[in-house]
């Protein structure tokens, strides 16, 4: 039986509005002003993902997991 994967790729700008827009709506916390620099899957927990944030007028990096 054939099988189907589909993927989407989006740039770190793009992911930052999706993942801001998602909090928004959830009533979460919004995530850290600046540039995602890194996006991976949460170790342990796989219905959450890390998010590495670089704030370069703070000079901060945060990690964030949703």
């Amino acid at each position: 039986m054939p099988t189907e994967d589909r993927r989407l790729i989006f740039r770190y700008d793009e992911a930052y509005k999706a993942i801001y827009t998602l909090c928004v709506q959830k009533e979460i916390r919004k995530p850290p002003a600046g540039t995602i620099v890194a996006i991976g899957p949460t170790a342990g927990d796989k219905s959450q993902i890390t998010i590495k944030i670089q704030n370069p007028q703070l000079n901060e990096e945060k990690e964030i997991e949703i």
